[in-house]
């Protein structure tokens, strides 16, 4: 067995790792942190030689999009319906996954949802903001899917004094959409790893890895990025 072998598994293995599931630069800088001297070869070594990466390495293709503009933190969230429906069975079928992100942060918030009906999703966002705390976005950016422009969930987020609304043109509430694929990239590997069509049960963990590892556009961990961060951030992301 190769020298960072042991190692590197443990780490990549971890759904709720920062490193796990993830990047071959997350878990380098993971890795590192505990062996100064692996070296990021060792790591595409290790990686090249694991069926949960390989059979799902990311392609890169960038698009121009418009820019989402955020004031800061909670200001505004994003947030969709994922279908999952090729492995409802195997989760409790939960057909879809309501996927909601801070579009300033970048920190999300993921629940399972059986049915695409307004009461479910209603229940779901309901779930969100019970585990969010205090936190509560200023506005909701959705697509015009009857799911979420509903006597249910408008009757939520009005006793929540959240404004919701959705794009005039075509352009989708692209950074969720963004997160669903970096969700659905880490489960994949998951699957592949754990030999199981299961993912409900490490769904929790999958969502922390995720928010623990370093996000390119903020340079940071969403977990990490604080109120008093805001004016910095803001010029990195926008300025």
């Amino acid at each position: 067995m190769p020298q960072w072998d042991e190692l590197l598994k443990r780490i990549y293995y971890a759904a709720d790792e920062a490193g796990g599931l993830s990047s071959v630069r997350n878990l380098y800088k993971q890795a590192r942190a505990e062996q100064p001297s692996i070296r990021l070869a060792d790591v595409r070594a290790f990686l090249s030689a694991q069926p949960a990466y390989t059979l799902h390495r990311p392609y890169r293709k960038r698009f121009k999009r418009n820019l989402t503009v955020a004031q800061g933190i909670d200001y505004q969230w994003q947030a969709d319906l994922a279908d999952l429906d090729e492995l409802q069975k195997a989760n409790d079928q939960s057909r879809y996954l309501l996927t909601v992100i801070d579009v300033f942060s970048r920190y999300a918030w993921v629940v399972p949802v059986a049915r695409k009906t307004g009461a479910a999703v209603r229940d779901a966002l309901r779930e969100v903001f019970r585990v969010a705390g205090t936190r509560r976005p200023k506005h909701l950016h959705t697509d015009k899917g009857k799911e979420f422009f509903n006597r249910e969930v408008a009757a939520l987020l009005r006793a929540e004094n959240v404004h919701h609304f959705a794009s005039e043109s075509d352009q989708k509430a692209a950074l969720v959409e963004r997160f669903n694929r970096t969700l659905k990239l880490r489960m994949a590997h998951y699957l592949t790893g754990a030999n199981t069509m299961r993912y409900i049960d490490v769904l929790p963990k999958l969502l922390s890895g995720y928010n623990a590892s370093r996000h390119r556009s903020i340079g940071m961990a969403p977990k990490d990025v604080t109120k008093a961060m805001e004016p910095e951030l803001w010029r990195k992301l926008y300025g």
